[in-house]
């Protein structure tokens, strides 16, 4: 064969071969791109029910968002998180989104950690859709049992001074020998503490006929003494302030309610269990010790008030914590 004809064949040889190859390629193509969408896909996270994210860039890893306990709002919380150079979140801050669940969407992002790569901006700006609260089971209400009448003993103060007592009794609406039933702790309470909020209530049965009222300062106690004075944003400045106990009452956003211990129900145990409350810059409660309260109630009553959220304290614009005071009170016609 010629030199010419061996070149010919062999060109035609060579554009056979590719238009081969370019036709294999069409008709069955690299899955690169599908193992590329498995590597991104390999930090989703399996979010709780009616709850979708959109973190606003590629996330390394982040814990998921699920609903607030007892949740019923919807709507969408828009957070906006400041990342450092490794892609951590330092600070995060809500912009806009229900109240109820914008503790749930901002405790998360704090701790969600962005991937470096690509040129990750200092501020990223994300969503978190709450669209179904989901559904819980709720228990049958115990029925309200009643306890026979009973007749009081004595009325009984503990600590108070003379012109605060003497205050104190008149506002009582019993008196010794009277008739008390389980519904009259409610009315004592909110009688006693309209003199003064800081005194307590309790009720003693030393026999199944008898009781005997009694109203008590709390023991006294040492803790954090802070102040209003002074600014925020200057050294020195106070960063955990004491907040009376109905003032920041008004603040709660979130109130999960104790439920009655049965042992404490079943030996007719009512009265106020009171807590010295910590709550962070944030709203949650940092720090909770018992003040007073009987040993049957004060854990439900713990238990419960962990939970609350509040909204958070501004003081010349910055949020600080705050200190308080936290009563739980236990009424058997509850």
């Amino acid at each position: 064969m010629s030199k010419p004809r061996t070149f010919l064949s062999y060109t035609t040889v060579c554009s056979a071969a590719l238009v081969a190859v370019r036709l294999a390629v069409w008709m069955f193509p690299m899955q690169a791109p599908a193992q590329t969408r498995a590597a991104e896909n390999a930090s989703i996270v399996a979010d709780g029910p009616g709850v979708a994210v959109e973190p606003g860039a590629k996330i390394l890893h982040r814990p998921p968002v699920f609903y607030p306990r007892g949740a019923t709002a919807t709507g969408t919380v828009t957070v906006e998180a400041t990342v450092n150079a490794k892609g951590e979140v330092t600070d995060a801050r809500v912009l806009s989104g229900p109240d109820e669940l914008r503790h749930a969407a901002l405790s998360s992002v704090l701790n969600w950690h962005y991937s470096s790569e690509g040129g990750l901006t200092p501020t990223v700006q994300s969503t978190i859709r709450f669209t179904a609260p989901p559904k819980i089971a709720e228990a049958a209400p115990a029925p309200i049992v009643r306890s026979a009448a009973q007749t009081i003993k004595e009325i009984r103060t503990m600590g108070l001074p003379a012109e605060l007592e003497e205050k104190v009794r008149a506002s009582i609406p019993l008196h010794v020998g009277d008739t008390y039933l389980a519904d009259d702790f409610a009315r004592v309470n909110a009688a006693v503490q309209e003199v003064d909020e800081h005194l307590l209530v309790s009720i003693g049965k030393y026999d199944p006929n008898e009781v005997i009222l009694v109203v008590s300062l709390p023991p006294a106690r040492s803790g954090f003494i802070s102040t209003l004075s002074g600014s925020a944003d200057v050294v020195g400045a106070p960063q955990r302030i004491r907040v009376g106990g109905n003032v920041q009452s008004n603040n709660l956003i979130k109130k999960v309610t104790p439920l009655y211990p049965p042992d404490a129900k079943a030996a007719r145990i009512q009265g106020t269990v009171r807590f010295t409350a910590t709550i962070g810059k944030d709203g949650s409660i940092i720090n909770l010790e018992l003040v007073s309260g009987h040993p049957l109630l004060a854990e439900s009553a713990q238990d419960a008030v962990r939970q609350w959220i509040y909204k958070p304290t501004l003081l010349n614009g910055n949020p600080v914590e705050v200190i308080t005071q936290i009563d739980v009170n236990y009424t058997l016609s509850q």
